[in-house]
């Protein structure tokens, strides 16, 4: 049922996309301009980048874009448990066994892959990369599969073909992938294909390729296509393998193809699977989205080292040391993000890292000399088209294949350039994906392309055309609309809404703030009962409510609920009862109103009603309303001990739960003023009595108490010589009969206004004790969330300090192996020379024996040297005749 719900919805927006391209093909030529670089008027050195519409979308494609017909986003159906127990399996894991086969092959083989321009890449997949499973799923909720882009509420971002290049190296130009992928298998001249081919897990390759002492090319071959298939596009997929054995072969012969359009596609691809599978497994180069996600969202970059020497933007992002969060917390950061600065949204502007051609191509400079390795680069940066994520032989030996569209029009920003709505197109019947059955004519269609662009210097200056973001706010409010019930699921107390989603959730459709039968002024009216003399709030609640979402940034992490706001300096008016003549358990229409404004606005649970009305019976029976004993009964009780929840994996939770407490705590002001009199004076003109000094005196009696206070007036005492008082003077035959009813009632009501003042002033008592314990709690737990604030920095140092002794640790046990290795070499060598100098030694004993010896031999031998030459005299002398 799973599959044939992805397949049907895959159908849908394929549908969708061909009514896009007849929408598109029928629309006016004038709407749109079909260039790349568009110029704008009075600012020569800058562009927007196209193709794009002009000024007016037209209506009939508001339905099929952004968002294709029947697309939804996963934002729109997302639980905050979809993604528990699941895993992305084909992210890199990264062995000690890898990293010498690196290491091994790179000593032979390093000249090829610097020529390659795979070096750096190759070197990268050295690095065990954290997974930061969380960031990826919360931003992929906003990733839309028909436009391969995610829908950020300001505006469209995802990644390019620079954004690759910039992470890892690879080459945006040169060679094509589809030439070495569209060779025959019979054609290749590999003797050790077939060996490779049967060995597709890793650890066969590691069998076949390592047994040799030295690096063979079947070796090199070998280690190729485990980095593609395993490190790179993360697919250990059969086509895959067999595919990435083409390519290693390319490699091999230290040919220059253009690798990062085909690790984009790839990773569109992976993206799309994940989101038609609701995060079920897929394979992707999903380790390149994180490292893309923390490249422009700088807010969560793992702690990273100063490394300046790094050969790519990804090298340090890969080493740092992660600080995650939960999901809720990315997902509210995506949800609220309503702006970026020009330097975030082009991180790589510097230059600061990557290969030497990639810095040249964004040097303002260079790009002036405007030669031919920069308007490559650059055509493969901003062309829109269709890019191969896949090319197989089919059962019919015809190549099929599969593209995703690529259109940097859409992320113009991110190149620097100005943002209009985008002309979102592709080559390929104006479908996002697909397949081809001539991949040729995808090329082609490229290379065609290519031959007409002509790259135009520009300063880099990102920003938006002000038609675009009216048309992109208008898109967010309505889709954020049919998002309400996810946001509310993900967090439901400290959710930090939009004001779109302020309209339908913080101002109630009964209230009539825009477009209902209540007016605004009525609505202000009817939050002014509340309040007396200069307690009136200069703004509505909806004015506060939007001010204090402007004011807090997300940043905090940590926003005010639109819960509980209203309470702000408000009156508390429990005290007010019926007027005489109406039962003590109705409202007045006014306080009918004022009630239903209250429990909208505010929708706290646990906060003081404005206006609830007292029955008699809880007047009688004096005792703490309901409303305070249920909160009694919720309140901390420090004698019983409570189980704790927290451990040590949920303290992030715990503590961002703490901070929206303390803020829903502080956002309640207590108020201190007493409330108002609720009676009239009552002026009765002085009639004749049976007796004119009673009449007087219980005159005097009602003048002096009714002028009392409220509080002084209903003490027992008193109440009892104000009844005695009315009973008199209601005897006076010249009173009218509505004035003698109303003292009659107001005989009979004062004993339960007694009583109810008692209990008023109990439970006021008890609110101010809660108050001030709550104070109490609110400073404790703030010192606390201190506190942990700064164990967690405190932690997150000694967490680098760590990884830093680690990898100290790992050097220097492989300075040691290699230290015990030159050891016992010099150890063997010393052997081999004392047994060379013991066999000298040996000879020199027995010279030594042999010396004495051969002196003597010496003697002799000069002794008979000197006869030999005195005979020779001798015979001189007679022979010449001269003396000896």
């Amino acid at each position: 049922m799973a599959k044939d719900k992805v397949s049907s919805f895959g159908t849908e927006v394929l549908r969708s996309n061909k009514k896009l391209a007849e929408k598109k093909q029928e629309s006016n030529s004038k709407l749109t301009v079909d260039e790349i670089f568009v110029r704008i008027p009075g600012s020569p050195s800058n562009f927007i980048l196209g193709p794009c519409f002009k000024t007016t979308l037209p209506p009939e494609l508001s339905p099929l874009y952004p968002l294709a017909e029947g697309e939804k986003l996963l934002l729109h159906c997302v639980q905050p448990d979809s993604f528990k127990g699941k895993t992305l399996r084909s992210w890199p894991n990264v062995s000690r066994t890898w990293i010498d086969w690196v290491d091994r092959v790179e000593k032979a083989k390093w000249e090829v892959w610097k020529s390659a321009d795979i070096y750096d890449a190759i070197q990268l997949s050295k690095i065990d990369i954290p997974m930061d499973k969380t960031l990826l799923y919360a931003a992929l909720c906003y990733w839309s599969i028909s436009t391969n882009s995610f829908h950020f509420r300001f505006g469209m971002m995802g990644p390019t073909v620079l954004d690759i290049v910039a992470l890892t190296g690879l080459r945006p130009h040169g060679e094509e992938v589809s030439v070495p992928l569209g060779i025959a298998e019979s054609t290749l001249d590999f003797p050790e294909y077939g060996k490779i081919k049967e060995c597709l897990t890793y650890c066969k390759f590691l069998d076949v390729s390592m047994g040799a002492m030295s690096v063979t090319e079947e070796e090199h071959i070998s280690f190729l296509v485990m980095w593609l298939c395993r490190y790179l596009f993360c697919n250990s997929s059969i086509t895959m393998v067999e595919q990435c054995t083409k390519l290693a072969l390319a490699l091999a012969m230290g040919k220059k193809l253009a690798l990062a359009p085909i690790v984009l596609s790839n990773l569109y691809h992976g993206c799309n699977d994940i989101i038609t599978s609701k995060f079920d497994n897929a394979t992707g180069p999903f380790w390149i989205l994180q490292l893309w996600l923390q490249s422009y969202f700088p807010e969560h970059q793992p702690s990273t080292s100063d490394n300046g020497n790094a050969s790519t933007y990804g090298f340090p992002l890969a080493e740092g040391v992660l600080r995650p969060k939960t999901f809720n917390h990315y997902f509210l950061f995506f949800h609220t993000c309503s702006s970026r600065t020009a330097s975030v949204f082009t991180p790589f502007s510097s230059r600061k890292f990557g290969p030497e051609w990639f810095k040249r191509s964004l040097d303002p400079y260079f790009q002036k000399l405007n030669r031919t390795e920069l308007k490559e680069i650059w055509a493969s940066y901003l062309i829109a088209r269709d890019i191969p994520y896949s090319i197989v032989l089919d059962e019919s030996s015809k190549w099929k294949c599969g593209v995703e569209h690529y259109s940097p029009n859409q992320f113009a920003r991110q190149f620097g350039m100005k943002q209009a709505v985008p002309l979102h197109r592709s080559a390929n019947d104006f479908s996002i994906r697909g397949e081809e059955d001539n991949m040729e004519e995808t090329e082609s269609r490229f290379s065609q392309l290519k031959r007409k662009f002509s790259f135009v210097p520009f300063n880099i200056n990102p920003s938006s055309r002000t038609f675009f973001d009216s048309w992109w706010s208008t898109y967010i409010k309505n889709r954020d609309k049919t998002a309400i019930d996810v946001l509310r699921k993900i967090s439901p107390c400290d959710m930090p809404l939009s004001p779109s989603d302020r309209q339908e959730v913080a101002a109630p459709k009964s209230i009539g703030i825009e477009g209902n039968s209540q007016s605004a002024g009525k609505f202000g009216q009817n939050m002014k009962r509340n309040y007396k003399g200069d307690n009136i709030p200069s703004q509505s609640f909806v004015q506060q409510d939007d001010f204090r979402q402007k004011r807090n940034s997300y940043e905090t992490a940590e926003k005010i609920s639109t819960r509980g706001i209203s309470c702000k300096k408000m009156k508390t008016s429990a005290m007010k009862m019926p007027l005489p003549g109406t039962t003590s358990t109705s409202c007045t229409p006014a306080n009918e109103d004022r009630n239903k404004t209250d429990m909208q606005v505010s929708g706290d649970d646990t906060s003081i009603s404005a206006s609830s009305s007292t029955s008699e019976n809880e007047g009688e029976n004096c005792t703490v309303s309901p409303l305070l004993a249920k909160t009694k009964n919720k309140t901390y009780d420090n004698s019983e001990p409570l189980d704790n929840p927290v451990e040590i994996d949920n303290l992030e939770d715990f503590f961002t739960r703490v901070s929206g407490q303390i803020k829903r705590a502080r956002s309640i002001s207590f108020s201190t003023g007493q409330s108002s009199s609720i009676y009239d004076k009552i002026s009765a003109t002085q009639k004749s009595t049976p007796s004119v000094e009673m009449l007087a005196t219980s005159k005097d009696d009602i003048d002096r108490l009714l002028n009392m206070p409220s509080q002084d007036l209903l003490v027992p005492e008193n109440c009892s010589t104000l009844s005695a008082a009315l009973s008199i003077y209601a005897l006076s035959p010249d009173l009218s009969a509505e004035r003698a009813i109303a003292l009659e009632k107001l005989k009979e009501n004062l004993p339960h206004l007694s009583s109810t003042l008692r209990r008023a002033k109990k439970d006021k008592e008890e609110y101010y004790k809660k108050a001030a314990k709550k104070v109490v709690i609110v400073d404790e737990l703030t010192k606390g969330q201190e506190l942990y604030t700064n164990l967690k920095e405190y932690n997150d140092k000694l967490e680098c300090t760590m990884d830093s002794i680690r990898n100290q640790m790992s050097k220097l046990k492989a300075r040691l192996k290699d230290a015990k290795t030159k050891r016992k070499a010099i150890q063997e060598q010393k052997l081999s020379l004392a047994k060379k100098c013991f066999e000298k030694s040996t000879n020199l004993d027995e010279m030594e024996a042999e010396f004495p010896v051969l002196e003597e031999m010496k003697e002799l031998a000069d002794s008979d040297i000197a006869q030999v030459e005195e005979r020779l005299k001798v015979f001189k002398s007679k022979i010449t005749g001269s003396p000896v």
